[in-house]
């Protein structure tokens, strides 16, 4: 009994350490969150570093495989502004870069801009991940007001609108 519960234990402490349960389902989230209030969007690029460093050389000319050669990191910052845009019904959103952040297999990368207050509708474009690996896929969560919409791209140059309408419990769509 005792042999078969380790055995057990064993079996699930081999699947759960597999590269398969270490992804989300996704190559890549980001997350807009929209501060009405002070009139701000932040948008963070959330990577798993063992899946962006493979990379990082298409990125630029000469820059290693790894995030803790900087100019790798610059390339991956550039990469990213040139690859990822918001506009709204009310203007086009300027983002810039504002953090990195790396800690163990994590990174994000963290861009501010300046959000008009009266829009209705936001639309994201995105060409990140596609671009450099086929099949990828990117998600995309919008938060504003506490409330969350998501969209997920799987193509090369995809771009979606997310409704910034308030809904009621009540409200179809």
């Amino acid at each position: 009994m005792i042999r078969s519960l380790r055995t057990l234990a064993f079996g699930l402490l081999l699947a759960l350490s597999t590269p398969l349960s270490a992804h989300r389902g996704q190559d890549a989230l980001t997350v807009i969150e929209i501060d009405t209030v002070g009139s701000e969007v932040f948008v963070t690029h959330h990577f798993a570093a063992h899946d962006i460093e493979p990379l990082l050389p298409r990125l630029a000319e000469g820059v290693e495989a790894s995030l803790d050669d900087r100019s790798a990191q610059d390339a991956l910052v550039a990469h990213l502004i040139w690859h990822f845009m918001l506009s709204t019904d009310a203007d086009e959103i300027a983002l810039s870069f504002d953090a990195l952040h790396l800690q163990g297999d994590d990174v994000r990368v963290v861009y501010r801009g300046r959000f008009p207050r009266e829009a209705r509708t936001l639309e994201v474009q995105s060409r990140l991940g596609a671009d450099l690996t086929a099949g990828s896929s990117h998600q995309i969560n919008v938060r504003r007001n506490g409330i969350t919409r998501t969209l997920v791209f799987e193509g090369a140059d995809d771009t979606g609108t997310v409704s910034l309408e308030e809904r009621t419990a009540g409200d179809a769509g």
